[in-house]
């Protein structure tokens, strides 16, 4: 370790839509930050292609009411004191379930649990779906879950504001700045990077898929997420639609053009594996699309991208202070899901290294540190 070491109080690792979020927070309280990425803020993993669809449902209450916590940044990014405009487009939002007698009290369920955590939602018919997407298949059997301030985000925007404020607040940023070594010693954090060495008390873990090169035995794998930009003249896409029984969604840009999901996804150990656009994820997004709507429609594809995340199976984060110790923070596995939550997660990583609320990964969660 050079004896002309770096050294800071805190040391954040990621600067995506979360590690940034992170840094900002910490830094309202604390100056003596570091925020280190092996590329430029926010261009590179899921922030880099993230659709950042905005809801508050979810299937898993645990996720529902984490959206619940962090909608609100979003919805009211002046007035909660965010940095920088807002990457916020409210539209609505609109899930999408086969009508059945289980999905209806699924739905009404989760309307109150969402109304009593301040987000605005309800039931709506077949009719009524054909309202908010105009040429709608009336010929499924279909409800919906609608949410009027729903939207989507833009998280490129969203993380560079995010940086800008933590820079504005004393906080410093490294970029194109890859960690090649990390360890504890004599109870500070070494880390070796070709820019010099730093010193840290504690480090928050927030580089996503990218994790596994620092960190062994977490539960955690890296899955792609394909992203078909289309446009359809006879389509009208204004608000994002989440289908769950053509497991598709739809995400509104502008001028017409609308990103579509696919299922043609695979699981990697690394996301130096993930591979490229093809021609069987553009059939499969178009494929899926028109389940949706009435008629053949004449949509095309105009380009494509393959994204990844860092998953787990329950898709839940890890949320957590590693081995019973208060000096790292892990925040990583958001499997797809964490835009909405960002801000959330964001000021519960930052809470706990304040020491207001201490949160630790389960016992069993085995953490092993590449040397």
């Amino acid at each position: 370790m050079d004896k002309r070491a770096l050294i800071f109080d805190i040391v954040v690792i990621g600067a995506g839509v979360i590690g940034s979020g992170i840094a900002q927070f910490l830094a309202l309280n604390n100056k003596n930050v570091l925020l280190i990425d092996r590329t430029a803020a926010g261009s590179a993993g899921a922030t880099a292609y993230s659709g950042g669809i905005v809801r508050a449902y979810d299937p898993d209450d645990a996720l529902m009411l984490l959206s619940c916590l962090g909608l609100p940044y979003l919805q009211e990014w002046d007035s909660m004191g965010m940095p920088g405009a807002s990457p916020f487009t409210q539209s609505g939002t609109l899930y999408i379930m086969k009508d059945i007698p289980d999905n209806n009290i699924k739905i009404e369920a989760a309307c109150s649990v969402l109304t009593d955590n301040g987000q605005a939602a309800r039931l709506v018919t077949r009719k009524e779906i054909a309202n908010l997407v105009p040429g709608a298949n009336m010929q499924r059997n279909m409800v919906g879950l609608y949410e009027p301030k729903g939207g989507y985000g833009d998280p490129r925007l969203h993380t560079r504001n995010m940086v800008h404020g933590f820079i504005k607040e004393g906080g410093t940023l490294f970029e194109n700045c890859l960690v090649e070594k990390i360890y504890f010693d004599n109870d500070v954090w070494k880390i070796e990077t070709k820019r010099g060495s730093i010193i840290a008390d504690r480090v928050v873990m927030a580089c996503g898929a990218y994790l596994p090169n620092l960190v062994n035995g977490l539960p955690i794998h890296t899955q792609t997420i394909p992203l078909t930009q289309c446009y359809a003249s006879d389509l009208n896409i204004e608000l994002p639609v989440i289908d769950e029984e053509t497991e598709n969604f739809i995400r509104p840009i502008r001028g017409g053009n609308f990103y579509a999901g696919s299922r043609v996804v695979n699981k990697h150990d690394s996301p130096c594996t993930v591979g490229t656009f093809t021609n069987e994820i553009a059939n499969d997004s178009v494929g899926r699309l028109q389940s949706l709507f009435s008629g053949k429609k004449n949509i095309e594809v105009l380009n494509g991208f393959v994204g990844f995340d860092c998953y787990t199976d329950d898709f839940r984060p890890l949320l957590g202070f590693t081995d019973n110790k208060e000096n790292c923070f892990i925040a990583t596995g958001f499997s797809g899901r964490g835009y909405k939550f960002s801000c959330a997660v964001a000021k519960i990583v930052s809470d706990s290294l304040e020491g207001k609320e201490k949160r630790f990964l389960p016992e069993n969660i085995i953490t092993q540190w590449v040397a």
